[in-house]
């Protein structure tokens, strides 16, 4: 993977002495012609945990954004930028923006060149009655911000119609994120009043998305943009 200023990251496998199944995997960051290691399977990580395994990662010039499964806690997104390590949230961690709720699980992120972090979480109650719905959140310089969750209202349809779920990839490759920080995503969405989100998440609508200047955008308007809807079936 090649960044726009020409600094490369690798996902490789080691062989030789002292390699195992516990150690073989890690990431390494070529810079100014400097290779350097990033993470490695088996090693402590700042939080006190063991990485256990790469999941997958996302790499810009604005730094590294890690999608890493750790021993104990599960899965963690994980921020790597001059030579430091940033732990960014894991399973079992209180959910941001959902009072009662908890982290799940963890799916892959994507990072912008300008430095934001997209990923989804899938949340539980940790309160009886908690609203825990998995969430897309973005992370623009601070803490994780819900941008978008099953259950919020989608702009652009009729009155009652919410968000069902997103992709997180597959074989349209979605979502995607450009160089001004724009994220583009498909949603399934259903409307409450239509005879249940059971049956309209399964035949309803898909939507791409775009998310202008994402966490900033949320904070000054508080709602994502439609592009485009078509009907599937």
């Amino acid at each position: 993977m090649v960044s726009d200023s020409g600094d490369v990251a690798v996902f490789a496998r080691l062989t030789g002495s002292g390699v195992d199944v516990t150690n073989y995997l890690g990431v390494w960051l070529e810079t100014d012609g400097v290779l350097g290691l990033v993470v490695r399977q088996g090693q402590l990580l700042p939080s006190g945990a063991t990485l256990y395994s790469i999941r997958d990662f996302a790499f810009t010039d604005a730094g590294m954004v890690l999608w890493l499964e750790v021993d104990p806690g599960g899965t963690e997104i994980w921020f790597h930028r001059a030579g430091e390590l940033v732990r960014v949230l894991g399973d079992q961690d209180s959910a941001p923006g959902f009072p009662g709720c908890s982290v799940w699980d963890l799916f892959r992120p994507l990072a912008s060149p300008s430095g934001e972090i997209v990923f989804e979480a899938v949340l539980y109650a940790e309160i009886s009655g908690a609203n825990c719905p998995a969430t897309m959140y973005v992370v623009d310089g601070g803490p994780p911000v819900p941008l978008l969750w099953i259950g919020r209202l989608a702009p652009g349809f009729q009155a009652g119609t919410i968000f069902g779920s997103f992709s997180s990839g597959g074989l349209i490759r979605l979502p995607k994120i450009n160089e001004e920080g724009d994220l583009a995503l498909y949603a399934q969405v259903c409307n409450v009043g239509g005879g249940g989100c059971g049956r309209a998440i399964r035949s309803g609508w898909r939507a791409a998305l775009r998310v202008a200047s994402l966490a900033r955008y949320v904070e000054a308007h508080g709602r994502p943009v439609l592009l485009c809807a078509f009907r599937l079936n």
